[in-house]
């Protein structure tokens, strides 16, 4: 009898079932592990997010640490830009500081692949399609207008005219320093989620 992985309403744990002659809907559904239940009530706390694809690995909860630490020192190094005058390396710091975040939810959940790239909008929505990481409207909003800056506070052809430093100033720095230091909070809060939800699964399993 063959085995292949079955995902149960749409959400992203590996569950191997017998296949059978008769139809798979047939089958009784298994119960929601708690880690399942986590996501599922994270992911319900904002409308649009589209269904789990594919299988999310074991929870990394130390990927998911190394990740928000490095998230931690480019925060650190922006808030240091910023008290220098550095105002453009500031919010690219705080750029930085947000995409590791968002990635350490990624790698956590075993989604490498989802964890590429630089856009702070697509790597939100992954991270709630993969993880159920979600956040607030206004924090979303703030992530995109923050990824728009990736570019100009870099390269001079990116800007009209002078250079990233003629272009930012004190105000534009706190404000987006601000936003990485909320993602990160949310993220090291919802990977906690994680982490206990995986131990009442293990807790579960060694019961059974």
């Amino acid at each position: 009898m063959a085995l292949r992985p079955r995902l149960t309403a749409g959400l992203p744990f590996l569950r191997l079932v017998p296949l059978l002659t008769l139809s798979a809907s047939s089958l009784p559904a298994p119960p929601l592990s708690r880690t399942e239940e986590i996501i599922g009530e994270c992911r319900g706390l904002r409308a649009g997010v589209d269904h789990y694809d594919g299988v999310m690995a074991l929870l990394d909860e130390a990927e998911g640490r190394r990740w928000l630490a490095a998230a931690r020192e480019h925060l650190r190094a922006g808030r240091h830009a910023r008290a220098g005058g550095f105002h453009a390396h500031a919010v690219l710091a705080a750029e930085q500081a947000a995409q590791c975040a968002l990635k350490a939810m990624l790698r956590a959940t075993g989604s490498v692949d989802s964890a590429r790239g630089h856009s702070l909008p697509e790597l939100l929505s992954a991270a709630a399609r993969r993880s159920g990481f979600v956040v607030d409207e206004r924090l979303a909003d703030r992530l995109g207008e923050l990824s728009a800056h990736y570019q100009p506070t870099r390269y001079p052809d990116a800007l009209a005219s002078g250079t990233p430093g003629d272009h930012y100033g004190t105000e534009a720095a706190e404000r987006f320093l601000s936003a990485a230091g909320e993602i990160i909070d949310a993220a090291a809060k919802h990977l906690d989620r994680l982490r206990v939800a995986a131990q009442e699964d293990g807790d579960d399993t060694h019961a059974g």
